[in-house]
């Protein structure tokens, strides 16, 4: 019985991925990602981004502190990773023009209000690079615009470097705010058999 209940805990975590991965043939846009009744991720486009998104990201952020690359592993002891902000970077910059149109898809997404079901998660492909939400709370909930500026512009980008890939999850909130390589495993603990089709 023992050895049932081994091969039966490793199989169902054999079906958990890492994270959401990107199909392939994905082109930009503004998406949501859940798992469906089978089992399987499903990515939904949400819109198409406009050609004429236009930034100021990119005007309105600098390095950290003019840190080099080999600091960012300190970074995460910095007093902005303490109370209900967790702060994650990772050491690979990203596309300027692509990080400042995915993050305007995401505000723009988000609103004054954008509704995330248990589970579902919205991001916005832009280039080689991802910006997304993640709704890791327990029920339905909302992001707003300003949270994605506040946690991209205000937070990831001061403390990570202007447009090094990061994330801050908010933790009371339950939602994680961030932007990667496309290719990236996003939303870790999400996505199911399928995934990576």
């Amino acid at each position: 019985m023992k050895l049932l209940t081994s091969a039966l805990l490793l199989s169902v975590g054999a079906l958990a991925h890492s994270g959401w991965t990107i199909p392939r043939d994905h082109p930009r846009g503004v998406y949501n990602v859940a798992v469906d009744a089978s089992g399987n991720s499903e990515h939904v486009l949400v819109r198409d981004l406009s050609a004429s998104t236009k930034s100021a990201l990119s005007n309105s952020l600098t390095n950290a502190a003019g840190l080099s690359k080999r600091d960012l592993s300190k970074r995460e002891d910095k007093p902005e990773n303490t109370g209900i902000h967790r702060l994650h970077c990772f050491d690979y910059p990203l596309n300027a023009t692509d990080g400042s149109t995915a993050v305007d898809g995401l505000k723009s997404q988000c609103g004054k209000g954008g509704f995330l079901k248990k589970g579902t998660d919205y991001y916005v492909i832009a280039g080689d690079l991802v910006a997304y939400v993640c709704n890791f709370s327990d029920g339905p909930n909302i992001c707003t615009g300003d949270e994605v500026k506040d946690a991209l512009e205000n937070k990831v980008s001061v403390v990570c470097g202007s447009f090094i890939a990061g994330y801050d999850h908010v933790q009371p909130r339950g939602l994680r705010f961030g932007y990667e390589k496309r290719d990236a495993k996003f939303c870790d603990g999400r996505g199911i058999k399928g995934d990576d089709d």
